[in-house]
């Protein structure tokens, strides 16, 4: 199952609180950490029973989710969520409204969701500005203000990074919003220009 968040590159602050309040135990947040980590343990009965972990000892997409909720809950360097909740409705404001034509898939999640997927990507990239996230989302939305179909632009939650697996289970990850960030003044970050071969 993909992690959302690569352990591998995390420093890791725990508020016993936030687990507590997530209806999980010290012991149990420790076992599904191991997991994440991919290191072999057993004693895992009661996170199945939850439906956190397959009978196979894997994390499920509900554990994924909750794991990356407590480790970005329990550090106190993030931005505060009420800030991150003005950001991700401005980013939902910015992006089309509705379905990704041809798909059943709504262009932007709920701003819980986006808040979420913020935290996700400062944890892992870094902390950057409300005005940089927004100026970047901007860019991105214009290079296809001359696609209708806009058949290439990805859904807000995947602009902001996606994850994918490799035929090795490893997990990578993509950050549209960082590239254009780290890339700003570019040539090719001109509007109307952008990469054809990258993935949705």
């Amino acid at each position: 199952m993909t992690n959302s968040i690569n352990p591998d590159d995390m420093k890791y602050c725990i508020d016993s609180d936030v687990i507590a309040k997530n209806g999980l135990t010290v012991n149990e947040f420790l076992i599904m950490l191991v997991k994440a980590n991919h290191i072999k343990l057993h004693e895992t009965d009661s996170l199945v029973e939850k439906c956190l972990l397959t009978k196979t000892g894997n994390l499920t997409r509900t554990g994924c989710d909750l794991f990356d909720k407590i480790v970005v809950e329990s550090d106190r360097t993030l931005p505060p969520e009420d800030e991150l909740t003005m950001t991700a409705e401005a980013m939902r404001d910015i992006y089309p409204s509705g379905h990704k034509p041809g798909t059943s898939y709504y262009w932007t999640d709920g701003t819980k969701l986006i808040v979420r997927r913020l935290q996700a990507f400062f944890k892992k990239y870094g902390l950057y500005t409300r005005e940089q996230i927004l100026e970047a989302t901007e860019t991105y939305v214009r290079r296809f203000e001359n696609d209708p179909e806009k058949r290439l632009m990805r859904l807000l939650k995947y602009f902001i990074f996606k994850e994918t697996r490799d035929a090795d289970g490893m997990t990578n990850y993509d950050s549209e919003l960082l590239n254009i960030i780290e890339h700003k003044g570019d040539v090719d970050e001109a509007p109307g220009a952008f990469d054809f071969t990258r993935t949705l």
